[in-house]
């Protein structure tokens, strides 16, 4: 379990890659540990027609 700044660290590190995939011209996905997409771009979701849950 994170404690308070682990966590706020987190978030903010979170929210940095966020802006970066938005503004970035590659294609940007994150997968967990078990192969589970957990961040597609958008550029990704625009080219494969994927829709946001």
């Amino acid at each position: 379990m994170l404690n308070m700044t682990q966590q706020q660290s987190f978030q903010q590190s979170r929210l940095e890659f966020t802006k970066i995939a938005q503004v970035s011209s590659d294609w940007v996905w994150e997968i967990d540990e078990k192969g589970v997409y957990t961040y597609v771009s958008e550029k990704n979701k625009r080219f494969f027609g994927i829709r946001s849950r």
